[in-house]
């Protein structure tokens, strides 16, 4: 029985076997074909991208994003996106260009697209959340935000690091270890600084004063902030004994910061209590976020 099925094998072999191997051959040369393309395509992209000195000035921060300037990397990405598999960093440098190009929109679904490759960066996540607090749709960067500070700060470092796309900056930057853990400190803090500011045009203290009081325990830079906004949160939810020792604080950190002084007079009129001496309402244009910490689209 088996020498019977071995000789229909081998006379079906002998028949069809020429035909698969001409189609071996065939698909191996074109694998071949293609991986050589994808070396070669590869070795061409990286001689068109723009020389990567601007982009390294603008992550030290000496050079502020220009759209004009920005223009060759903004197509060189283009490109890269195009004929390269997705990659969460392309979309998020092409997210990077098309926000100092005026088109937020686009931005926002290259960031989500980079999110959405890798889930973990936190950078895509801070990116997006600065465009929707920046357009007042607070909920989104709430989301966004939130996210953000749930990544790990080593992980997030060790991604630029090693990332092929960010490799050409890094190059530029002898300085690349201080500079990246200084602007992931520092978007760091703001993260925080922002989901406290989206949820109270929200109205929602509880969230206020949970992001605050984090803010507070991290000891995170600009102290007086997050004590203000604690307090104000405190006494919305009718906290108000917290609500004055959290004011107190703000002051203490920042006799010239007119908010806390102006909260603190009302939240003691609330409990029967005298007024804070010299206490005004701040002026319009009273600046709540220090200008170290205006956030802008980042690169990393």
């Amino acid at each position: 029985m088996t020498n019977r099925y071995f000789m229909k094998f081998k006379i079906f072999f002998n028949r069809a076997g020429w035909i698969y191997a001409v189609v071996f051959l065939l698909l191996g040369s074109i694998f071949m074909q293609e991986s050589v393309n994808g070396y070669v395509f590869g070795a061409t992209l990286s001689r068109l991208m723009p020389h990567p000195g601007y982009l390294a000035r603008i992550v030290r921060g000496e050079e502020a994003p220009d759209k004009n300037r920005l223009e060759e990397y903004f197509h060189y990405y283009l490109k890269v996106v195009k004929y390269v598999p997705p990659r969460a960093n392309t979309y998020s440098m092409l997210g990077f260009c098309h926000y100092y190009r005026g088109e937020k929109e686009k931005a926002v679904a290259a960031f989500k697209k980079a999110v959405e490759l890798n889930p973990n960066f936190f950078w895509s996540y801070y990116n997006l959340g600065v465009i929707y607090f920046k357009s007042g749709r607070y909920e989104e960067a709430a989301a966004a935000l939130k996210a953000a500070i749930e990544t790990d700060a080593d992980v997030n470092l060790g991604t630029v690091y090693f990332s092929k796309m960010y490799r050409p900056i890094i190059d530029q930057m002898v300085d690349f270890r201080s500079v990246s853990s200084d602007n992931l400190s520092r978007a760091f803090r703001q993260c925080y600084k922002m989901l406290v500011l989206s949820h109270y045009n929200l109205k929602q203290f509880p969230e206020v004063l949970l992001y605050s009081r984090a803010g507070i325990e991290l000891e995170l830079k600009g102290g007086e902030f997050f004590y203000y906004y604690a307090g104000v949160a405190a006494a919305e939810v009718h906290e108000y004994e917290k609500a004055v020792v959290l004011l107190q604080n703000a002051i203490q950190l920042n006799p010239d910061y007119p908010e806390p002084r102006f909260a603190l007079t009302r939240t003691l009129k609330r409990l029967g209590r005298d007024a804070v001496q010299d206490s005004v309402a701040p002026a319009a244009t009273s600046d709540v976020i220090p200008r170290e910490d205006r956030m802008d689209v980042q690169i990393f």
